[in-house]
């Protein structure tokens, strides 16, 4: 049966496939043909758009090319090593703390805070993962266009020293939704692996009454000294796009921006508040990428 409704679903058009999609995962009927809410939006560009600009997003790698010369090196963390082939990691030059990931993918990440270059155990794990992540093509399994085929490599970055950081001592990520160069909101993920919680603010730091994916924390987050620096960098990452989602890290020396994300959650999130998604829709000018 899996087989015939992968035929049957192959033959419908692009468009009809990513709105039953859209449809299942939302609980809302849409044909994705006059999107007005922001999820919709979202939906539609998985399923239309074609632009090279989402493929330079969704490498980790191409992205950190694209921010220095928009941005400049200093608003990325420090790159400590960056190959295609695992055996190629030279441990021992590494430091105690650092984050290792894969460029073509989400999820793919690790974060190691207690590194001993003499742990083969801990060397071979990271290593098997290394190599597992590089056997998937992710965009295959998300069924995402612009990861499909991207070019496998791992990434490992310096660990971030963030004056905002977690009782897991993970770096928040501000994560801006960012239009057009014009922040609208602001979204913190907390114990994302321990128990994931999601805040979503204003720029003014108000708690807005949404979940989006995952419930509120428990507790309030202080709002960040530096958050109009945040802000403006995110925004300056952004500008020009439509629609990006810039992950921003607080640091002493400025902010870092740590991903590029034109798809938020695959297309797959909903808010809890209707009325925050058809708001972040009207702020969504769409690219004329699709018929």
């Amino acid at each position: 049966m899996k087989k015939i409704r992968g035929y049957i679903l192959s033959a419908l058009p692009i468009r009809i496939r990513f709105a039953l999609r859209y449809m299942v995962s939302h609980k809302r009927f849409s044909l994705l043909l006059w999107p007005t809410t922001f999820t919709e939006k979202n939906m539609l560009r998985i399923a239309k758009d074609r632009r090279n600009l989402l493929r330079t997003c969704a490498d980790k790698v191409a992205m950190r090319s694209y921010i220095e010369n928009k941005a400049g090196s200093e608003f990325l963390p420090k790159a400590l090593f960056i190959t295609n082939d695992p055996a190629a990691i030279n441990w021992n030059e590494l430091p105690k703390r650092f984050v290792l990931k894969a460029s073509h993918g989400s999820g793919f990440v690790k974060i190691v805070t207690d590194f001993d270059p003499s742990d083969s155990n801990l060397i071979q794990k990271l290593l098997n993962d290394c190599r597992d992540w590089l056997e998937i093509d992710y965009g295959k399994y998300s069924r995402e266009w612009a990861y499909i085929d991207l070019p496998r490599s791992i990434l490992i970055e310096e660990f971030i020293d963030s004056d905002c950081i977690g009782e897991d001592d993970v770096p928040w990520d501000f994560k801006c939704f960012i239009f057009n160069g014009k922040c609208e909101i602001i979204q913190i993920d907390t114990g994302r692996f321990t128990g994931h919680r999601r805040n979503l603010y204003s720029l003014a730091w108000r708690l807005l009454d949404c979940t989006y994916a995952y419930p509120q924390s428990d507790s309030p987050l202080k709002r960040p000294e530096n958050l109009p620096e945040i802000i403006k960098c995110a925004e300056m990452a952004g500008k020009g796009i439509d629609f990006v989602r810039v992950d921003i890290y607080s640091t002493a020396s400025g902010p870092l921006v740590g991903e590029l994300t034109m798809t938020p959650g695959g297309g797959g999130e909903k808010f809890s508040d209707l009325k925050l998604d058809y708001f972040l829709g009207s702020k969504w000018k769409m690219a004329p990428f699709y018929d």
